[in-house]
């Protein structure tokens, strides 16, 4: 799903009911040339201000969607005069409505899962490009950012859960030829969406299959 990032726009925003996402207090490091991209939270936690509550049906299946929650996030940090969340929640808020617009109607939980992964991957990445190229500063505003992003996905998990994930894939299907690689990722892959890195996963996901059939 190719998603653009149009420019930030002041208005009025809508209140919402909320879920449960930590907040977290980052500072604003502005940089003249940053990568346009989106951001977004976890689906359990404390949100922001303090506030609680669950949202059991997923985004876009009950009454509040990602967007509802996002817009109601918004208004807390513009009063809080948060200028980092404020802009990344803007910027995630315009993400959401192209991605509407290009399915043609609200966003499932898999969706915005989706999208929040790839979002976060291309903070990654923008952030190691900077860091390589000896720009601190603009690594730092896009890991600031890709932390906002991990608020309102999934938990993330380590690399030793993985790792188990993975190993026990692999004690199901008992490979004993490369050639099943492909039998075990395909069974491990979906159990870490949104939850770990793909890229990372995937490098995991062979270093143990290799280890158990050799």
């Amino acid at each position: 799903m190719a998603i653009c990032c149009p420019p930030r726009v002041d208005g009025p925003i809508s209140s919402a009911p909320c879920f449960r996402g930590p907040a977290r207090a980052i500072q604003d490091q502005p940089g003249p040339d940053r990568l346009s991209m989106v951001h977004t939270s976890r689906f359990e936690g404390s949100a922001p201000g303090g506030r609680c509550a669950t949202h059991p049906t997923g985004y876009g299946q009950g009454e509040t969607t990602m967007i509802d929650q996002i817009k109601s996030d918004l208004k807390t940090s513009m009063r809080a005069r948060d200028k980092q969340r404020t802009n990344t929640l803007r910027l995630l808020i315009a993400a959401i409505k192209n991605a509407q617009i290009a399915k043609g109607g609200e966003l499932d939980e898999q969706d915005y899962i989706a999208l929040l992964s790839s979002e976060a991957k291309r903070r990654r990445e923008a952030a190691d490009a900077y860091r390589d190229g000896d720009r601190g500063e603009l690594a730092d505003q896009e890991e600031a950012e890709l932390l906002i992003i991990q608020e309102y996905l999934p938990k993330q998990l380590t690399e030793d859960e993985v790792r188990a994930i993975a190993q026990e894939v692999i004690d199901a299907v008992q490979p004993s030829s490369p050639r099943q690689m492909g039998q075990v990722m395909g069974q491990v892959m979906p159990k870490l969406k949104g939850k770990f890195d793909g890229k990372a996963a995937s490098g995991i996901v062979r270093e143990v299959f290799n280890a158990a059939i050799s």
